[in-house]
C-alpha cells in the first residue's frame, strides 16, 4: 500500500486532484457570479457543479496513466524513469495551484463583501460580465427611462414576488421625479417573458434608458443583478451585484431599491430622488394577488365580473389597512354597474363604491386611486364639476396615473374641451403607451380626427396586447365613419376569431349594430337584450313580448334591456308604456343627462313625449340641447346625427332636412333600429322633402349590403382588410373635390 501511494505521488496524481478542484470552485464561483447577468436559467450552477464533480476521476485516470513529456503527452509505462520530468511538472502543477488559490481568494472576498455589506454609503458595486470594462461616461444625461420586470433565475414562485416589488418600488420613486418620464407599470411589464432586445424596448415605449435586471436566491440569500442601459446603442452605462440575507423582505427590497437609484442619479437628467418606503401592511402573495387583479381589470376594460370584485375583495380581507385595496374594490363597483353591461344594479354599484372609497380616504387621504375612483363616481352622477376637481386632485398625488389621465382627458372631451383633452391623451401615450385604455382612445381619436394611418398603426399594436380589445375598437371606428359594410363585417369575424363566447357587453353592442343595420334575423342576435326588439321587428310581437316578460322577471336593470324594452314599446305602437319606462328613468336619475341615463335615451324619451303631447317634453328637450351643446365632434362620430334629430323634434323643420341632406351626401343610410330608414324621423314625414332624402338614405343602404357581401366573398386576412380599407381611403381622398378644375 505504501509503495502504491508513493506511485500516486510520483505520478501527481495528488497535485493534480488539488488543482482540479480549486479551478473547479473557481469556475462554479464565476458561474455563480455570471450567470444571472447572462439571464442563465437557475439550472445553470447545478449543471457545471455536476460537471465538475463528474469529470474529477477522470481527471485523476488521466493523471495515472498519462505523462506530460517535451515530446507530448505519453503513456505511463512508455515513459522510462530516466526520461521522467514528473517532478517538473509537479513543480509547475503547484504554482499553477496556488495561483488559482489567490484568484479564489480575491474572489471570495469580494463576494463576502457584496453580501454583508449592509451599509448604503458603502453599496457594492460589481460590475457584471454582460458590462463592458469601461462603462459610459455618465456626462450624457437621460431624460426618460423604463424600468422592465426583474427576471426571476430560481423555481421560487415568490422570488417573483420580490422581482416584481423591486421593480414597481425604482419605477415609483422614479416617477416622483418631475424632470424624468418614466414609462408606467402597465406597459413596461408588458415585455415580461417576452426576451425584446433594448431598441424593441425603446422604441415600443419611447425612452433614452431602460433598467433590467435579474434576482437569483440560494437559502436565506438572495442576489439582485441590475444595469442600466442606454437605448440608443445598447450600451450598459452602470451595472451591479446586490446579495443580501432575506430577514426583512420588504426593508431588504427597500434597502436594494435605495441602493439602485443612488447608482443611477449621475446618469438621469435629474438632481436627487425622493426619499420613498415601501408599504410593509401587505404580503407578498397579497401584493402579487392585487398585481394580477389589476391586469384582469384593464384587460377587461369595459365591464368587471363578480370574480374580479371577488380578488379585490379578498385583497381587503387579507390587508385591512392598505388603502388602495380598498380603492380598486371601489373601481370594480364602478365598472359592474348595470348602466355599462355590468352585473350589477346602478344604485348598489354607486353604493357599494361610495363606501369603499370613504374607507380608502379614512387610511390614506393622499391615496391617488381613491381619488381617481371618486372622480369616476362623480363623473357616473353627472357631477362633472366635482368629477374634474377629485381627478386634478389624483394627478397632483400621482401625475403617472393613466386611469385619472383618461378620466380627466374623456370629461374634458365630453364637456366640449377636445384641446385639452388631446393634451391629456398625448400625455398619457407618453407614460403608458402599451396601456390598452390609452390605444383605445387613441384609436377613437385616430379615427375621429381623420389620421387613418394612426390609427391602424395603434390598432396592430393593440392586437398584440389584447386581440379582444382591440375588435371592439376597430368595430367602434367603423360605426363612428358610418361604415355598416366593415362594422358588420367585422362583428361577424370577430366572434370566429375570438372563439370563446362574447361578453354580455360586446354581445349587446354587437346585436344593437345589427339591428342599426337592419338585419333582424342574424344569429348573433339571439340571446342578447335586444332579441325582443328583434323578433317585433319582423312582425312576431307575441314572442317580443313574452322574451320582454322575461327580461322584466329578471329586473337586471341593465342598460342594455331598458333601451330594448322602450324601443320595442315604440316600435309596436304602446307609447304608454315607454313612457312610462323611460320616465322613470328619468326621475331616477334625478332628472338629468349623465352616464346612468345616457343623451340617447333621453332622445327616445323625447321622441314619446312629443308623441303623447306632453309638456314635460320641453324639459327633455332643453337639457339634451345643452348636452349636445357642449358635446365635441372628436368625443362622438355620431354628432351630426344626434344635432339633426334634436332639431326635428324642436320644431326646426328646414334646419333638421338641411344637416340630413349633408349627411346624406356624405353617405349616411339611417339607422333601422324602428324599421325602416328614417322612421324615426317621424316629425320630418309630411315634408316634401324628406321623400327623397329617405330615398337617397336606402340607395346608400344598398351600396353598403353589396360591400358587406363584398368583403365576406373576399377572403382577405385581418391584415389584408386593413390594407383594403386604407387604401380605399388614400384613393377617396385623391379624388378632385366636386367643381373643382
Amino acid at each position: 500500500m505504501a509503495a502504491f501511494f508513493t506511485e500516486l505521488k510520483r505520478r501527481n496524481v495528488f497535485r493534480v486532484g488539488m488543482a482540479y478542484c480549486v479551478l473547479g470552485w473557481l469556475v462554479i464561483q464565476i458561474t455563480d457570479t455570471v450567470a444571472p447577468a447572462l439571464r442563465l436559467p437557475d439550472w445553470t450552477l447545478g449543471v457545471v457543479t455536476w460537471f465538475g464533480v463528474i469529470g474529477l476521476p477522470f481527471a485523476l485516470l488521466f493523471a495515472w496513466a498519462f505523462e506530460m513529456t517535451p515530446e507530448g503527452i505519453k503513456r505511463t509505462e512508455d515513459v522510462s524513469p530516466e526520461e521522467s520530468v514528473t517532478r517538473d511538472t509537479g513543480r509547475w502543477l503547484t504554482r499553477l495551484t496556488f495561483g488559482l488559490m489567490a484568484a479564489a481568494i480575491v474572489i471570495l472576498l469580494v463576494d463576502r463583501q457584496g453580501m454583508f455589506g449592509g451599509d448604503e454609503a458603502a453599496a457594492p458595486e460589481v460590475p457584471v460580465a454582460a458590462a463592458p470594462a469601461e462603462p459610459a461616461a455618465p456626462d450624457e444625461q437621460l431624460d426618460s427611462i423604463a424600468v422592465l420586470p426583474f427576471v426571476n433565475m430560481s423555481s421560487d414562485r415568490e422570488n417573483q414576488f420580490f422581482g416584481d416589488g423591486l421593480a414597481e418600488e425604482i419605477l415609483n420613486q422614479l416617477a416622483a421625479i418631475e424632470e424624468l418620464r418614466v414609462a408606467a407599470r402597465t406597459s413596461s411589464f408588458y415585455f415580461r417573458d417576452k426576451d425584446p432586445t433594448i431598441a424593441e424596448v425603446a422604441e415600443a415605449l419611447n425612452v433614452d434608458a431602460v433598467l433590467e435586471g435579474s434576482i437569483q436566491r440560494s437559502g436565506n440569500t438572495i442576489r439582485v443583478v441590475a444595469q442600466l442601459i442606454r437605448a440608443s446603442d445598447s450600451a450598459h452605462l452602470w451595472s451591479s451585484k446586490y446579495d443580501r440575507p432575506l430577514d426583512d423582505y420588504f426593508e431588504v427590497q427597500d434597502d436594494i431599491a435605495r441602493q439602485i437609484m443612488r447608482a443611477m442619479m449621475p446618469h438621469l437628467a435629474v438632481e436627487q430622488a425622493s426619499a420613498s418606503k415601501l408599504e410593509t401592511v401587505i404580503s407578498p402573495e397579497v401584493f402579487e394577488q392585487l398585481a394580477l387583479a389589476k391586469k384582469q381589470y384593464y384587460d377587461e376594460a369595459s365591464a368587471a365580473t363578480p370574480e374580479l370584485r371577488q380578488q379585490f375583495a379578498e385583497v381587503t380581507r387579507a390587508a385591512p389597512d392598505y388603502a388602495q385595496g380598498w380603492s380598486w374594490l371601489a373601481m370594480s363597483w364602478l365598472t359592474s354597474s348595470s348602466a355599462f353591461g355590468g352585473d350589477v344594479a346602478v344604485e348598489q354599484a354607486r353604493e357599494e363604491a361610495a363606501a369603499n372609497i370613504e374607507r380608502a380616504l379614512e387610511l390614506d387621504p393622499q391615496d391617488p386611486v381613491a381619488h381617481h375612483a371618486m372622480g369616476r363616481l362623480e363623473s357616473r352622477l353627472g357631477n362633472y364639476d366635482a368629477a374634474e376637481q377629485w381627478y386634478r386632485q389624483a394627478l397632483e398625488l400621482d401625475p403617472q396615473n393613466v386611469g385619472a389621465t383618461l378620466g380627466l382627458g374623456n370629461l374634458l372631451a365630453y364637456s366640449g374641451r377636445p384641446e385639452a383633452a388631446l393634451k391629456l391623451l398625448e400625455r398619457a401615450r407618453l407614460i403608458d403607451p402599451l396601456h390598452p385604455m390609452v390605444l383605445r382612445d387613441l384609436i377613437h381619436l385616430y379615427g375621429l380626427s381623420g389620421e387613418d394611418h394612426a390609427a391602424f398603426s395603434a390598432l396592430e399594436r393593440m392586437y398584440s396586447i389584447n386581440a379582444s380589445q382591440a375588435y371592439d375598437s376597430e368595430i367602434h371606428l367603423y360605426s363612428d365613419r358610418n361604415d355598416l359594410a366593415r362594422e358588420i363585417y367585422l362583428i361577424e369575424a370577430s366572434r370566429e376569431a375570438r372563439g370563446a363566447p362574447a361578453s354580455s357587453l360586446s354581445a349587446n353592442w354587437d346585436a344593437l349594430s345589427l339591428l342599426r343595420a337592419g338585419l333582424y334575423a342574424h344569429p348573433l342576435i339571439a340571446g342578447s337584450s335586444f332579441e325582443p326588439l328583434a323578433q317585433s321587428l319582423q312582425g312576431d310581437n307575441e314572442a317580443a313580448e313574452t322574451l320582454l316578460s322575461q327580461q322584466q322577471l329578471t329586473d337586471s336593470g341593465n342598460i342594455f334591456d331598458q333601451l330594448s324594452s322602450a324601443t320595442t314599446y315604440m316600435v309596436t305602437g304602446r307609447y304608454d308604456a315607454a313612457e312610462s319606462l323611460l320616465w322613470q328613468g328619468w326621475i331616477d336619475n334625478d332628472r338629468k343627462i349623465s352616464s346612468s341615463f345616457r343623451s340617447f335615451m333621453a332622445e327616445l324619451l323625447l321622441s314619446v313625449l312629443l308623441r303623447q303631447e306632453r309638456p314635460e317634453a320641453e324639459e327633455v328637450r332643453q337639457a339634451l340641447a345643452e348636452e349636445l351643446a357642449q358635446a365635441s365632434p372628436l368625443h362622438s362620430g355620431n354628432l351630426q346625427v344626434d344635432l339633426m334629430r334634436l332639431a326635428a323634434f324642436s320644431g326646426e323643420e328646414e334646419k333638421a332636412l338641411d344637416m340630413l341632406q349633408d349627411l346624406v351626401e356624405d353617405g349616411y343610410w339611417g339607422g333601422r333600429t324602428f324599421g325602416p330608414a328614417g322612421a324615426a324621423l317621424w316629425p320630418l314625414h309630411d315634408n316634401p322633402r324628406f321623400a327623397a332624402l329617405a330615398a337617397g338614405m336606402e340607395e346608400n343602404y344598398q351600396y353598403q349590403l353589396s360591400e358587406l357581401e363584398r368583403l365576406r366573398n373576399a377572403g382577405m386576412t385581418l391584415e389584408e382588410f386593413h390594407q383594403d380599407y386604407l387604401n380605399r381611403i388614400d384613393r377617396n381622398r385623391s379624388l378632385p373635390e366636386p367643381g373643382s378644375s
